[in-house]
């Protein structure tokens, strides 16, 4: 999710990081209050099923790569 004011700085997240899921627009902050988001970088990972499984605010690599494991195992259960 991308809380910047201007979508075209927020579309160059995906773009220059290489990222291959969708980043979303929310300039607003609807989405990051509903996920209660305090800072950035927050990653939500979420099974095919739309199942939350893992929240990290401030994380780091190595913790979102078992995030996505663990949403990927959850999925396939």
């Amino acid at each position: 999710m991308a809380l910047d004011a201007d979508k075209n700085e927020a579309k160059s997240l995906p773009e220059d990081t290489g990222v291959k899921f969708p980043v979303v627009f929310d300039p607003q902050g609807k989405i990051a209050g509903a996920y209660g988001v305090g800072a950035t970088p927050f990653n939500v990972a979420i099974d095919k099923n739309g199942k939350v499984v893992e929240v990290l605010e401030m994380g780091g690599e190595d913790e979102l790569r078992a995030a996505i494991r663990k949403a990927m195992g959850a999925s396939n259960q």
